[in-house]
């Protein structure tokens, strides 16, 4: 059995955004995953970010610090 987890979805302008987050979050240790947006919410590029909810302040300080632009942010959700 999977435990479930509090996530954020993270969308972005477009798919050169996205990628870059993902290896910026990536190597700073951040888990990341690249899926597609869900239908409930809208993105430029169609390409999300899902990471956990306990995470979300340290990510998004430093996105900004990076200059990495991006969307909306939605969540806290229920994931595995």
């Amino acid at each position: 059995m999977t435990a479930e987890l509090d996530l954020f979805i993270i969308t972005f302008h477009s798919t050169y955004w996205a990628f870059e987050a993902e290896e910026v979050l990536q190597a700073h240790g951040f888990q990341c995953r690249l899926r597609p947006v869900p239908r409930e919410f809208s993105s430029s590029c169609g390409i999300c970010a899902e990471v956990l909810a306990k995470d979300m302040d340290e990510i998004l300080s430093l996105l900004q610090e990076r200059g990495l632009e991006h969307d909306a942010t939605y969540g806290p959700l229920r994931g595995r």
